[in-house]
């Protein structure tokens, strides 16, 4: 059974790579 479709899953992908690029700036500031 494939549960997360691959759309979903590049959704949360996308919503990671987002939050890396918030954490990042705020680490480097």
């Amino acid at each position: 059974m494939n549960l997360i479709s691959p759309g979903k899953f590049l959704d949360v992908g996308e919503f990671y790579l987002k939050q890396g690029a918030k954490l990042k700036r705020q680490i480097n500031g």
